[in-house]
């Protein structure tokens, strides 16, 4: 006998005695219930008889009735008993009701167990071969609840899932992305490409100048020398922290410091730089290219994919009855997702045309050639129970053949979903990579523009001027020493990042002024360098980026004058006795009429080139009110008119560089020119700034109706 049955008896013999050892229970309860039914009664009419009597009356009967020599009265209660026949017990003598549950119990659980052991020995009988078709049925009949129950009821939600996220995929391609990729090119052309570009240049001659260096004969050195060119390497490598999209929190550190500062020889030195920064420099141009290009790759193979799916929602008719010959072909399109080296293929037979699409259909296919074939088989050899098991697996797989379309168009539906919604998640994930860094472009644009690149300009001087005159007899080494310490003062006062990037940062157009001049400061460096000038050197360092702010308060004891009064400013100081010279810059502030000590607290940001310490304010009488409302103060050629119409009160030269980075309040008699005006005064505020952080200083006072260096410098 098979393991299986032996197993199946084994469980049965187990059944069985719980079964029995229940119904003993409830027999012994039944009768502890009649025992003491039985003593209240005959206790009540002065009569006793022990609960045993009642017993073995119930037993005496039903032993009458099983052997025939008793006939039932009326009045007999029957109870069936556990091998079909009938218990009879008279109601004189009735069990109670909790005993009539018990015999009812016993009955059944004996014919089930008779039933069981049927069923058992029909299994018994079956033969070895047979054993594959009875677990054909049971399989295929499980699996036509799992697919009428599960699969088919998915159907609707997936054509409904494919087409959201059909939907969802094409928007999102067709607008995010598309403005993605717009405003990137505008940013490719934009200042970020530029500095970036500006960065690789800067980077190259590094490594040619560590190069260089490497070439070079320092066997003569002395250690001082070593120690000040480690210094200039590091100084100029730590300019490169900034060339990052977060130079505040993931700076873009070329070389570590610390092995830097272990090394002992130039040549070392240069070859550790050498080691430590390659591949080290940003290269926006080639992430984004790369993300640009995997971005289309997704969507093209979105779109094939869609494209695909859709081609393939043909008719719902896989099976066709048509005069034909034995012929098999591949469909010239379409194939679904699943398309392999067998499927999909047209067969013809006869007057049968077949249409294969999946190989899980040829696998029902075949089943059911199977079945039908075992149950011709069983049929034939008189096991007809076992064959109608089989032939009832048949008819459910044809059930599942005739909806197989519907099932396969859901499961291609499902299978596409998923690719399409995992391109989708890495098309995203691109996507925000991109649209961060656009965010960080926008972020550190100012200070690439304004800071770094003005740096590394910087940088790339002063180090080339050292290798180049390394070995240089004549070079003068303590000079030097003094143009690298005025080179990181003037690093220093280019400020932090906070005064480019956050909320703190100045406005651009202050920016692009200082850079502006930063850059002619930077290109008058350079032919100092070349020339070895190292008294200029020192003095563009000291005037790297420097401006004056003037606040122009009031002036006081004018004489009464029939028009209005307007103050000028230029840096420089009179050449003539009569007016300004021609060719410097004018602010002028408005004219005010009718008053004796006016006030005008206009603000003015003027320039200051190297050398220059004078600033020279005239006070102007402008005739009638009206002509001197019509003056424009916003150019410097609309100041000279000005000046050449209106009658000249007086001037004042003051110095300002005396206090840099800090505000100086300064009342000075004017210069009569016009006898009238002898005590007056012009009351000024002056704030001389030597670098860009003095900017930040000047922007913590509010000064009212500042014209900044843009409306005069045009």
């Amino acid at each position: 006998m098979p393991w299986f049955f032996i197993f199946v008896v084994s469980c049965e013999e187990r059944f069985l005695a719980l079964a029995l050892r229940k119904v003993g229970r409830h027999r012994s309860n039944a009768t502890s219930a009649a025992r003491r039914e039985a003593k209240a009664t005959r206790g009540r009419s002065g009569l006793f008889a022990p609960a045993a009597l009642v017993v073995r009356r119930q037993r005496l009967a039903a032993s009458r009735i099983a052997s025939g020599s008793a006939e039932e009265t009326p009045g007999d209660i029957r109870y069936p008993r556990a091998h079909g026949t009938l218990v009879s017990v008279n109601s004189t003598e009735a069990m109670t009701a909790q005993a009539h549950e018990a015999h009812n119990l016993a009955w059944f659980v004996a014919r089930t167990a008779d039933m069981y052991k049927e069923v058992v020995s029909w299994l018994v009988t079956i033969e070895r071969n047979d054993m594959a078709a009875l677990l054909f049925a049971l399989v295929i009949l499980c699996y036509f609840v799992k697919v009428m129950y599960f699969d088919l009821p998915r159907a609707p939600r997936s054509t409904e899932l494919w087409n959201a996220t059909k939907k969802e995929v094409d928007l999102f391609f067709s607008h995010e992305v598309d403005e993605m990729l717009t405003s990137l090119q505008e940013i490719q052309a934009n200042s970020v490409h530029l500095a970036e570009r500006h960065f690789q240049d800067k980077y190259r001659n590094m490594v040619k100048q560590m190069k260089e260096g490497l070439r070079l004969d320092f066997s003569r050195t002395p250690e001082f020398l070593v120690s000040r060119f480690r210094d200039f390497v590091c100084g100029y490598l730590h300019t490169f922290h900034q060339c990052s999209l977060d130079p505040q929190d993931q700076p873009n550190i070329v070389c570590s410091q610390e092995k830097m500062r272990n090394t002992t020889s130039i040549k070392e030195l240069c070859t550790v730089v050498l080691q430590e920064s390659e591949g080290k420099m940003l290269d926006l141009a080639k992430a984004e290219m790369v993300a640009v290009d995997d971005l289309n790759m997704l969507l093209a193979e979105s779109r094939a994919l869609i494209e695909t799916v859709e081609q393939n929602q043909a008719g719902t008719h896989w099976i066709r009855m048509r005069c034909t010959s034995l012929w098999c072909k591949r469909p010239s399109r379409g194939g679904g997702l699943d398309k392999g080296l067998l499927v999909p293929v047209d067969i013809g037979l006869f007057f049968l045309q077949l249409n294969l699409f999946s190989m899980w259909q040829a696998g029902l296919l075949l089943s059911f050639l199977f079945g039908f074939s075992t149950m011709s088989s069983l049929h034939w050899r008189g096991k007809h129970h076992l064959g109608h098991a089989v032939g009832l697996s048949v008819c459910l797989l044809v059930l599942i053949l005739y909806k197989v379309r519907v099932l396969h168009r859901s499961q291609e539906l499902e299978q596409a979903t998923q690719q399409l919604q995992k391109h989708h998640q890495e098309a995203t994930h691109i996507y925000m990579s991109m649209r961060k860094a656009l965010g960080q472009y926008s972020q550190v644009v100012k200070l690439w523009r304004y800071q770094t690149m003005n740096l590394l300009d910087l940088w790339d001087e002063h180090v080339q001027f050292c290798i180049n005159n390394f070995n240089n007899p004549d070079m003068r080494w303590g000079q030097v020493t003094k143009i690298h310490d005025r080179l990181l003062a003037a690093r220093e006062g280019m400020g932090g990042t906070s005064l480019y990037m956050g909320k703190q940062a100045l406005n651009e157009e202050t920016l692009a002024y200082a850079s502006s001049q930063m850059k002619h400061s930077i290109n008058r460096i350079g032919e100092a360098y070349d020339r070895k000038d190292y008294a200029l050197l020192l003095k563009l360092y000291d005037n790297f980026c420097c401006f004056l702010a003037v606040n122009v308060v009031g002036s006081h004891n004018l004489p009464d004058l029939p028009g209005g009064v307007q103050v000028s400013l230029a840096i420089g100081k009179r050449k003539h006795s009569q007016h300004l010279e021609q060719d410097l810059d004018l602010a002028c502030t408005r004219s005010i009429a009718g008053s004796r000590n006016p006030m005008w607290r206009e603000g003015f940001e003027l320039p200051v080139q190297m050398g220059e310490d004078i600033i020279t304010i005239e006070v102007f009488a402008t005739g009638d009110e009206s002509s001197a409302l019509s003056l424009s103060r916003s150019t410097a050629a609309a100041s000279r008119s000005t000046v050449a119409t209106s009658r000249n009160l007086g001037f004042a030269e003051v110095p300002f560089r005396g206090c840099p980075g800090r505000w100086i309040s300064k009342t000075t008699n004017l210069t009569v020119l016009d006898p009238s005006a002898n005590g007056s005064t012009v009351e000024v505020e002056l704030f001389f700034g030597t670098c860009i952080q003095h900017y930040a200083f000047l922007s913590s006072r509010s000064l009212p109706n500042m014209e900044s260096l843009g409306h005069f410098l045009a």
